[in-house]
């Protein structure tokens, strides 16, 4: 890390300490391939590459830096270019147009390429992005310059360009001059404050050049590429690049002197104090008439800058089941990340927002286990939802802005199909049904008809043990006698709640919370209001005088979540009363 200095008389815009971009790139040689401790150039970045990409063929960086973005662009004689007078560069691409017409071989571009890296943390994780071409010939000097934008600016079929200027795109001039030197590197950024038509020129350093330009960096000659933080250079010898390259003049794979650009600086360094960094979507890189910011523009390249990037990780736990059988709950979790420095970062979960404000190069929380500094649920409430279903799958999306104040290009990433099959607490969306049933009954006898009859006069609840409501509840008795089979209700069901709730347990005899007390009646005394009876056609005896009647019920129910079928007991058995009959002195009261 070095601290600020001085050119000549004028204060270059450097922040704090800055990071001298060749300790990362060797981009203050003027050649292409590797040597030294830092061991990292072009050569190793573009390898034998023939066609655009945004992968480096090896990966490189000096000093533990860490590349954010990579691009390399290849041209042709024919490729696209500016045209009329009106595309320069402080209008915004909208304006801009291009055409396939040809522009001077020595304005001509071979190739471009561009890198962006975070130097370590040691080094403050400072940004350094460097940038490189080459050109098809050297009849004459040409000037350079590239853009980095946050929004994705690219040429259409129609003539014109895709995207607009987004306030902190960063701009950088130079010339393809002074063979084995360092020519003049300018830095500018996109202002919309810088209004007028016109600004003084040399402008100084932090102010505005030229109509939405301000210049953040200048420097030349000593002031380049020698423990400082901007660099420039342009080859004083014939060099010839790993890739792919064919000069106008004499042939072979060599590019001569002067044909050569390579630049880079530190963008943390050179950005205005407390201004978060730009994360950029897309590059752009150019001739032009002179390092001007108001030069006529002539053949450009351009492709994606991935630099900006998002991800999401999301689990997903079945918490809870509704006991009605509505539905279960699920909790939400995840883990957001940002490559670069993204603004409005958020989360949506099944129509929940969660809001992880700006922030670069991290990880937040979200959902279930977020803290302080994590994203914040929107709304309040509990991060949460609810589904009919279970288990199901399901989705989560981040997105964020590469702009502030809802400008540049919106990323966002969605996750596959997440399993919500986990129960957490274990068991806890799994339905539990437990049914039973009771009864007690009293024997008396009465008149029917000629004949006087036994009857059986009885009662008794169903219980909801369980965890889930239980719908469709119906209690049959059946008895040796007449009538053999008594169904309550009669038609349909009850419902019961879950156990430990009011409505867990009922009378099946009268359809209420308690059944009618049941005490012996006298004969022909008619059983008492909310009970059931029956007449039954056999007994058993018992000595001494005593005679048996027993029948049985048994309930049925469906649980309100699974629908699956319950009973109180299999088939064929269920809880048997039995109710004895005696002469009067001999049997209880209340047997």
């Amino acid at each position: 890390m070095c601290l600020p200095f001085v050119l000549g008389s004028m204060l270059l815009a450097v922040s704090g300490i800055y990071v001298d971009p060749i300790t990362i790139i060797e981009i203050g040689d003027g050649n292409t391939n590797p040597q030294g401790t830092v061991n990292c150039d072009w050569d190793t970045l573009n390898g034998t590459k023939t066609a655009n990409s945004n992968t480096p063929a090896t990966a490189c960086a000096g000093d533990s830096g860490t590349i954010n973005a990579y691009v390399f662009l290849t041209g042709d004689s024919n490729e696209k270019n500016f045209q009329t007078g009106g595309s320069k560069d402080p209008q915004d691409t909208s304006a801009w147009k291009w055409t396939n017409s040809s522009t001077p071989d020595k304005d001509t571009l071979t190739h471009g390429y561009a890198i962006s890296y975070n130097a370590p943390a040691s080094d403050g994780s400072h940004k350094i992005l460097a940038f490189g071409a080459e050109r098809f010939a050297v009849n004459g000097d040409a000037n350079i310059g590239a853009w980095f934008f946050q929004q994705p600016v690219a040429p259409n079929s129609s003539g014109s360009f895709d995207g607009v200027h987004t306030n902190g795109d960063v701009f950088a001039v130079s010339a393809f001059t002074n063979g084995g030197g360092h020519p003049q590197l300018d830095v500018y950024e996109w202002d919309s404050s810088c209004d007028r038509s016109n600004y003084p020129s040399p402008a100084p350093v932090g102010n505005c050049a030229a109509t939405n330009l301000r210049l953040l960096f200048s420097g030349a000659g000593t002031g380049l590429c020698s423990n400082d933080p901007g660099c420039a250079t342009v080859n004083g010898d014939p060099i010839t690049p790993s890739w792919p390259y064919a000069t106008k003049f004499g042939g072979g794979a060599t590019v001569p002197v002067n044909g050569f650009f390579e630049g880079g600086f530190d963008l943390t360094a050179v950005f205005p104090t407390g201004t978060p960094l730009p994360c950029f979507s897309s590059f752009l890189i150019d001739t032009r008439s002179s390092q001007s910011p108001t030069a006529v523009l002539k053949d450009f390249l351009s492709g994606n800058f991935p630099e900006c990037g998002i991800d999401i990780v999301k689990s997903c736990n079945c918490t809870a089941f509704h006991a009605d059988g509505t539905g279960y709950d699920y909790s939400m979790a995840g883990t957001v990340t940002v490559k670069g420095f993204m603004y409005n970062v958020q989360v949506v979960d099944q129509g929940r927002t969660f809001a992880c404000g700006d922030f670069g190069n991290g990880t937040k929380k979200w959902g279930v286990g977020a803290g302080a500094g994590d994203c914040t649920l929107q709304g309040g409430g509990s991060p949460t939802f609810s589904n009919a279903a279970f288990p199901i799958t399901n989705q989560a999306t981040a997105s964020g802005r590469t702009a502030s104040g809802g400008g540049g290009e919106l990323i966002s990433k969605t996750t596959d199909a997440v399993s919500c099959a986990a129960q957490v607490p274990a068991g806890a969306c799994t339905p539990n049904p437990v049914l039973t049933v009771d009864k007690t009954c009293v024997t008396t006898l009465q008149v029917q008809g000629t004949s006087v009859v036994v009857r059986v006069d009885y009662t008794g609840q169903v219980h909801n043990g369980g965890n889930v409501y239980l719908n469709n509840v119906q209690v049959t008795d059946t008895a040796a006698g007449t009538p053999a089979t008594q169904t309550f209700p009669a038609s349909g069901g009850f419902t019961l709640t879950n156990s430990g709730t009011g409505g867990a347990d009922k009378c099946y005899t009268n359809g209420l919370a308690t059944c009618p007390t049941l005490t012996v009646p006298t004969v022909g005394q008619p059983p008492v209001t909310g009970a059931a009876s029956y007449l039954p056609n056999s007994l058993v005896a018992i000595n001494p005088g005593r005679a048996q009647f027993s029948d049985t019920v048994r309930a049925t129910a469906t649980d309100a979540l699974l629908n699956q079928p319950v009973a109180s007991h299999p088939v064929g058995q269920g809880y048997t009363a039995q109710c004895l009959i005696c002469p009067n002195g001999v049997c209880p009261t209340n047997p």
